[in-house]
């Protein structure tokens, strides 16, 4: 009994205390609730705002799908994942995954080795991260050429040729070396090769005259196409004498060289096989009958430089049917052109001063033109007999026609 006496005693002052300290604490609860009940000050009242509440809806999330991304040899990788389009709230995270060890293999051809370059063996590489998978190794080089033929190059009388050749196509190695051939004689058909050079005829008469030989006549030649040299026993031929070829139809061609500067009188009258002629650059006149009679002649070429052409020059000329005067002409003969039937059409120059009577005598078919004016033409003209017979009577003139019968 003494033992528990005292524990009472202690249980008890505990009691007391726990309920002196309840007391007091629901004094002051009581004055804080009259605190709370008082109004309150002008002060408080200006500066505090009423209390609200927050009344926004949650967001409806709509979904937009992030899609996944493969990984590879040389990047990382996603996963697939969403988010909302809306407000963006990520609604699946996307989550990274590794770099995987898986190439795309991308073939590297070999290069065949020449006789000239080293060549390489297959190899490959990822086509995404570039590592080599496959190294190409290096070949040496080989050899083995690829022969091409030179083809031979045959010889002219202008040209030089070569003989057949080879060489490799890939290095240019010469295995076979072309050498090369001498030009060829000129072949002749009628004195003339067919690169264009011609042959001199032989026989032809010539006469010395000073320092210089005149063609005199034919002599024996019997060439269809006579070939004038230029030189005749180391002097120069400078003249076709008189009555030269006349009556001779055995040639159709004549060639005379450039050293010529005068054709005499009837130097080629009725040469009936004659077709074509070019007058050297030196000639300054067309003689008395030159051509008379060349009733084959269709062609004639007529130097820049000519001055006149003289009476009966192309008398009887009925196969030519064009000639072109030069600018040089300032004289043209009586009958120079009669009875050339097939003449078409010519030209008179400006440098024209006198055109004679008959000048044009018969040329049926032809028709003039004259490159200055009327009043120009009127001068070098006398009366309209010189064209009589011609198939027009105007004459085209830079100012307008000339009617040669009432201008």
């Amino acid at each position: 009994m003494k033992k528990i006496f005292p524990v009472l005693l202690v249980l008890l002052v505990c009691l007391l205390f726990f309920s002196a300290c309840n007391t007091e604490a629901n004094q002051s609860s009581s004055n804080n609730t009259e605190d709370s009940t008082e109004q309150p000050s002008a002060s408080d009242t200006s500066t505090k705002a009423p209390d609200t509440t927050d009344t926004a809806p949650e967001c409806s999330h709509v979904a937009v799908v992030d899609p996944a991304v493969a990984a590879t040899c040389k990047d990382t990788g996603l996963t697939e994942g969403s988010h909302c389009s809306v407000c963006e709230k990520i609604l699946v995270a996307q989550i990274e995954t590794p770099v995987i060890d898986e190439h795309t293999p991308v073939t590297d051809k070999a290069v065949a080795a020449t006789c000239k370059d080293t060549g390489l063996t297959e190899g490959s590489h990822c086509s995404v991260c570039e590592k080599i998978l496959v190294a190409q190794t290096e070949t040496p080089v080989i050899d083995e050429h690829t022969p091409v033929t030179d083809k031979a190059v045959a010889a002219t009388c202008k040209k030089t040729g070569l003989t057949e050749g080879s060489h490799c196509s890939v290095c240019k190695k010469v295995f076979v070396k072309q050498e090369t051939l001498p030009k060829t004689e000129h072949q002749y058909t009628d004195n003339r090769c067919a690169c264009g050079a011609y042959q001199d005829s032989e026989n032809l008469s010539f006469t010395l005259n000073g320092s210089s030989y005149t063609l005199s006549g034919i002599g024996t030649c019997t060439d269809r196409r006579i070939v004038v040299p230029a030189e005749h026993e180391g002097l120069p031929v400078t003249q076709i004498a008189e009555e030269a070829f006349k009556k001779n139809g055995s040639f159709f061609e004549i060639i005379l060289p450039a050293s010529i500067t005068t054709i005499g009188r009837k130097a080629f009258y009725e040469c009936t096989g004659l077709k074509k002629i070019t007058i050297p650059a030196k000639v300054k006149i067309l003689e008395f009958g030159t051509f008379e009679g060349c009733t084959a002649l269709e062609s004639v070429v007529l130097p820049h430089g000519l001055e006149r052409i003289m009476a009966y020059s192309f008398c009887g000329c009925r196969a030519l049917t064009k000639i072109n005067l030069p600018s040089t002409l300032f004289q043209i003969r009586e009958n120079a052109f009669i009875d050339c039937v097939k003449l078409s059409a010519v030209t008179l120059p400006t440098s024209l001063e006198e055109i004679q009577q008959c000048a044009f005598y018969n040329c049926s078919s032809l028709t003039l033109s004259y490159s200055g004016t009327k009043y120009q033409f009127k001068r070098i003209t006398k009366g309209w007999e010189w064209c009589a017979n011609i198939r027009s009577a105007l004459i085209h003139c830079t100012d307008g026609d000339f009617d040669i019968y009432y201008d």
